[in-house]
């Protein structure tokens, strides 16, 4: 937390939501909750793989590809 900076609050909004409410929206779409953190967690150990290797090749393809997603989503 001591290196949070402006965009935290954003960033945890769901985190600071109703906690009863989300448990429901993830209890309805378990399937698709855990489809979507498989897909997380295999990109968050290709990152760490990249980091640890030091392989910057890799680290870059995958910001890239964060980055593409993201401006493709908009504002």
């Amino acid at each position: 937390l001591p290196l949070a900076a402006s965009g935290w609050l954003d960033t945890t909004r769901v985190a600071s939501g109703h906690i009863e409410m989300w448990r429901q929206i993830i209890a309805t779409n378990r399937a698709a909750v855990l489809d979507a953190t498989d897909v997380l967690l295999a990109k968050l150990q290709a990152m760490r793989t990249a980091i640890a290797d030091a392989d910057d090749e890799q680290l870059t393809t995958l910001l890239n590809e964060g980055k593409q997603i993201r401006d493709a989503v908009g504002n």
